[in-house]
């Protein structure tokens, strides 16, 4: 990523409640990116929320992709 110029940013949410709005809407705003990883469905979990947080505060109309592994 480094190559391209790119420079990965890393949260680590430690509570979920209360979230770190801030923290990650500007790390999105600064990366045009947020990957998520987390043992749980696609739909209705942590990365969906954190997908629709992204899209409302941040405003940088991403898509949305959920892989099931496993």
């Amino acid at each position: 990523m480094r190559g391209r110029g790119d420079a990965p940013q890393v949260i680590n949410l430690r509570t979920l409640k209360p979230l770190d709005r801030d923290t990650i809407v500007n790390s999105v705003r600064k990366t045009h990116r947020l990957v998520t990883a987390e043992e749980g469905w696609p739909q209705s979990g942590v990365g969906a929320e954190l997908v629709a947080l992204v899209n409302e505060e941040a405003r940088c109309g991403r898509s949305r992709l959920g892989l099931g592994l496993g």
